[in-house]
């Protein structure tokens, strides 16, 4: 029996592309005359539509794109799938959906169980849109058992007990893991304490805040991993459950490469999915613009990336010019825009007002934001946050100035990360400039300004304090900016966004 794992990458509520999109992955797999093409949790919709759920016409138009999802695939392998069907009890304040595994065979849709296990946690508020479907009993197909899990179903031992106590002989699982350093790992350790054979397949793509790393995989009847797909692309391979299929990507082992292709995927499909098309952003010839540019470079192609550098009466030469090196190394559209000119103005009419303070560098980053979003407005596109997320933790940066930006690649990489993920791109020849790397922080809005933390000491502390939902009065005190903040690409256990659901008025 061969089975085949489509790792697709759906579009959030994109109901008839991601028809599409399923059939063309079912087409492919039928070429090489699969007997089943496994998809991962919630293709038809996407993952997840969040508050959509809400609407009743978004519902049904889901059940009508499963339906013909199955008149358009009768010629094809049958198809296990996921899509959201509503329940019969109706609850105030809850829309009563179900994640259910949908069997699809010659044209007709079966409910062959669903989603159990509802995590309601970081991003995952499951239970605020579903309810738990009861547990079934395996499948019977081509003489073989099989157990279905749907989503996070994978982590729930009581419901693979009694998967395993029908008489499975497999697990199927319809997965929607977003990434992090450790989600691999994790689905993994799930798998192996199974104690039998697994396939599960996951999305591929970003969508907001979430990156998917595809990655889907495969556990053999030792409880070993068999076959690990690609990460950060499509990829439909095929399994025969009788013989064992072994592949783990040299990726795997590279911590740093595996993050900067998990930021520069969420980026384009940010772009791409959104219909966008230029990304414009500060360049000041410190770190973390530099790794922005390249990130972004590497996502949209460098001629979509423009960089604005707005040199003040405080920045140094070598700042400005190691910024234009590196657009010049990378092919990114470089933009010299001066500020002394407002800056002067500014000075003049705000004189009392800024006079003492943080006032007077504070209204050097907002005229930069002023400057930054004229050229989108002008040029059409979106502008890209540089802050990291040692930064953000700590509050360094101006509210509507330097925290500006819809999408945040590095919102998530503490400053000792963004050091790191620099030091890799350098890996083989210069593309960020040395003076960049090994320079001090300094966000030059004052003379001889350094920032002041030891973030080799401090980043490491206040990742410790964000991943427990701690915080020191410094970082409270900020607050307010991180819920101003555009979309932080998620690589962690906690970032900030919508997982972290810390109030601003607090004691």
């Amino acid at each position: 029996m061969k089975i085949a794992l489509a790792q697709i990458n759906p579009v959030i509520a994109d109901l008839e592309g991601n028809v599409e999109r399923c059939l063309k992955a079912a087409v492919q797999a039928t070429r090489q005359d699969v007997d089943l093409v496994l998809f991962p949790s919630l293709t038809i919709c996407g993952y997840s539509p969040r508050d959509i759920f809400f609407d009743p016409g978004f519902v049904q138009a889901a059940g009508e794109a499963a339906a013909d999802l199955a008149e358009r695939s009768q010629h094809l392998a049958p198809l296990l799938i996921s899509n959201i069907i509503p329940t019969l009890n109706k609850q105030a304040f809850q829309p009563q959906l179900q994640n259910a595994a949908l069997w699809i065979q010659d044209g007709e849709i079966r409910t062959i169980g669903g989603q159990s296990f509802l995590r309601c946690d970081d991003v995952y508020l499951e239970k605020r849109w579903f309810t738990s479907m009861p547990y079934t009993d395996p499948i019977e197909y081509m003489e073989k058992k099989f157990g279905i899990l749907v989503g996070w179903d994978l982590f729930d031992q009581q419901k693979i007990t009694h998967l395993r106590e029908q008489g499975s002989q497999y697990l199927l699982n319809l997965g929607a893991r977003a990434f992090t350093s450790f989600s691999l790992t994790q689905a993994l350790d799930a798998a192996r304490q199974c104690q039998l054979p697994v396939l599960s397949s996951n999305l591929v793509g970003g969508n907001d805040e979430l990156i998917f790393a595809g990655q889907s995989f495969t556990i053999n009847s030792d409880s070993n991993p068999g076959y690990i797909m690609e990460s950060f692309q499509e990829d439909i391979q095929v399994f025969h459950l009788e013989t064992v299929k072994t592949h783990h990507p040299t990726i795997l082992n590279q911590p740093e490469e595996l993050l900067f292709k998990a930021l520069t995927l969420g980026v384009r499909d940010f772009f791409t999915k959104n219909n966008l098309k230029f990304a414009f952003l500060g360049i000041s010839g410190g770190i973390d613009s530099a790794l922005v540019a390249v990130l972004a470079a590497q996502a949209l192609g460098a001629e979509n990336v423009h960089a604005v550098a707005m040199p003040s009466r405080y920045t140094q030469p070598e700042s400005t010019s190691s910024a234009e090196q590196l657009c010049q190394i990378q092919g990114i559209n470089f933009h010299l825009h001066p500020i002394e000119t407002l800056h002067q103005a500014f000075e003049s009419d705000l004189t009392e007002l800024i006079q003492n303070g943080t006032g007077a560098e504070n209204v050097q980053a907002r005229l930069r934001a002023v400057i930054l979003m004229a050229y989108v407005n002008h040029f059409g596109g979106l502008l890209i946050n540089t802050s990291n997320k040692t930064e953000l933790s700590l509050g360094y940066g101006t509210a509507y100035g330097d925290l500006a930006g819809t999408l945040s690649p590095i919102g998530d990489l503490t400053k000792t990360q963004v050091y790191r993920l620099a030091r890799w791109i350098n890996r083989d020849k210069e593309i960020i400039p040395e003076f960049i790397l090994n320079r001090l922080p300094s966000a030059e809005l004052r003379p001889n300004q350094v920032d002041p933390f030891d973030y080799a000491d401090i980043s490491p502390q206040v990742e410790e304090l964000v991943q427990q939902n701690r915080a020191t009065p410094m970082m409270r005190a900020a607050e307010s900016k991180r819920w101003q903040l555009g979309v932080v690409l998620k690589v962690s256990e906690k970032a900030f966004g919508s997982g972290r659901l810390i109030p601003i008025t607090k004691k």
